[in-house]
């Protein structure tokens, strides 16, 4: 990942602000990079803007041209550290914890997006008689807004739940269904997760919870929508 994306991060909160731009240029993946030394622990690579990456099992250290040193580790834990001394470190659980000279701030990601923005949460109650369905996207388990994409396949689903509550004899009960958008996978909930995409969690006191997983590419074909909508409504209620 390109340490570009790491100086957006860094937007989002003041404590970190002085930094949103001290790592770019610098880039931690082996494009272009050349295998310069090889012993029993590390590999050493060298890129053509002056960068130098040594690879180890557990981890990618990278020291930039300016001096900014970079680790990724293999749980997806990343600290930034600048030759000042300055410390930005992201931890798997999303959250963030700055160091400077004088200070220590901690920033947590949960249900934000990886460049600060609140999440809302969208809720839609689908009800017939003493039936209803809670219809809820979630800002806790997501780590982006919702996109024109993504509230076009929540109003398919909608629709589709509301189809089937009338075309059956429901008892009376209470479900919920929460959807958990993961696009970045880097931040809070979502650190970690190893495919973008969409997961519908089916929750009721009845039964036992069930969930169902799309990718991105599905939810960004429109044209899936309706069929994906139907095969979740089966999967969670029946035909």
């Amino acid at each position: 990942m390109r340490i570009i994306y790491i100086a957006l991060i860094l937007f989002l909160t003041a404590a970190c602000h002085q930094f949103q731009v001290f790592a770019q240029g610098c880039s931690i993946d082996y494009e272009g990079a050349s295998l310069i030394e090889k012993t029993g622990q590390a590999e050493i690579y060298s890129k053509p803007d002056g960068t130098r990456i040594t690879k180890y099992s557990d981890r990618d250290e990278a020291v930039c041209p300016d001096g900014t040193k970079v680790t990724n580790y293999r749980n997806g834990r990343r600290i930034v550290q600048k030759p000042e001394g300055e410390l930005i470190e992201f931890r798997t659980d999303g959250s963030i914890s700055y160091t400077g000279k004088n200070q220590k701030r901690e920033v947590s990601m949960k249900g934000k997006t990886p460049y600060g923005l609140e999440i809302k949460e969208e809720t839609r109650i689908i009800k017939r008689r003493d039936f209803s369905v809670e219809l809820v996207y979630s800002s806790a388990l997501s780590d982006d807004v919702m996109d024109n994409y993504i509230k076009a396949f929540y109003t398919e689903l909608a629709r589709e739940i509301e189809r089937w509550i009338y075309s059956q004899t429901v008892q009376a009960g209470s479900v919920r269904v929460l959807l958990s958008n993961c696009r970045f996978c880097v931040t809070g909930y979502c650190a970690g997760k190893k495919t973008p995409g969409i997961e519908i969690v089916f929750m009721s006191s009845s039964s036992q919870n069930k969930s169902v997983f799309f990718t991105r590419e599905d939810i960004l074909d429109k044209k899936k929508h309706a069929d994906l909508a139907v095969g979740v409504v089966e999967e969670f209620f029946g035909k």
